[in-house]
């Protein structure tokens, strides 16, 4: 006998309905269903012999899709109930993969890897310390951070910063293809938030378009546009010199401030 996750049907019927912390409940909830290794409903593709899970795609990332009920995938050609922890050895396995997602075409709740991480025993290797040694050391084409990891520890650092320096957070957007990243409130105004990254010694520069898609958002939203650059090297100087970003290595990290955009 397995054991079937059930309750997450009613704790999405919370999160469409708009009920205060049903995201945050529905996602430990997930997590928990991971360290239980709970079954769970996954849509797929292909034969009996091999079955294929199907990916989502939203605005570049990613996504491992599931249903949060049978009823659900019962709107899909072919799918499997299974232990969610296959859908986890996929995601970590790949590092192009960004998380899994809830519904995709219903009220989808996104939740991504590091989230996954964090909240679970499951931990991703990707995300763990490693110890590379002096110089350029041996390593795998896998090893090498996408620029969404790299973005992924800047938009990390930018939104400590931001909240540090007194602004109160109300949404952010952790994808490289968004313009807007980080909306906020301070003393009554809002702003927006542009965060880019770039390897060092490459610091981001606001292009124009950026700047007048920014510029028009804040516009609409009566908002004062600001911007964070973020350049990172390894901590060793060998790899710092050759701009290689290893998963697990230290870095360094260049900031230039918070700027208004004008």
């Amino acid at each position: 006998m397995y054991n079937l996750i059930t309750d997450i049907e009613e704790l999405k019927r919370d999160l469409e309905e708009g009920r205060e912390k049903s995201t945050k409940k529905f996602v430990e909830r997930v997590c928990k269903a991971v360290d239980n290794k709970e079954w769970v409903y996954m849509p797929c593709k292909g034969d009996n012999q091999l079955l294929e899970l199907l990916i989502a795609d939203n605005h570049g990332l990613k996504y491992i899709e599931m249903f949060s009920n049978e009823k659900n995938a019962l709107s899909t050609s072919k799918y499997v109930c299974t232990d969610i922890n296959k859908a986890i050895d996929v995601l970590y396995n790949n590092k192009y993969l960004t998380g899994l997602v809830f519904d995709v075409n219903n009220g989808p709740v996104y939740i991504n890897r590091g989230t996954i991480s964090a909240l679970s025993n499951r931990k991703d290797p990707r995300l763990q310390k490693r110890e590379w040694g002096k110089g350029i050391p041996k390593y795998r084409e896998e090893d090498i951070m996408t620029d969404d990891e790299i973005f992924d520890m800047g938009f990390n650092i930018a939104l400590d910063m931001i909240e540090k320096e007194g602004y109160e957070i109300v949404n952010s957007i952790n994808n490289l293809s968004s313009v807007c990243n980080v909306f906020t409130i301070k003393d009554g105004k809002r702003y927006i938030f542009r965060i880019e990254t770039a390897l060092a010694p490459n610091m981001p520069k606001l292009e124009k378009d950026i700047k007048d898609i920014l510029l028009r958002a804040c516009k609409e939203n009566d908002a004062k546009p600001m911007y964070m650059a973020l350049g990172f090297g390894s901590s060793d100087s060998d790899r710092f010199d050759n701009e290689l970003a290893l998963i697990g290595d230290g870095f360094y990290c260049n900031f230039e401030g918070i700027q208004e955009v004008k």
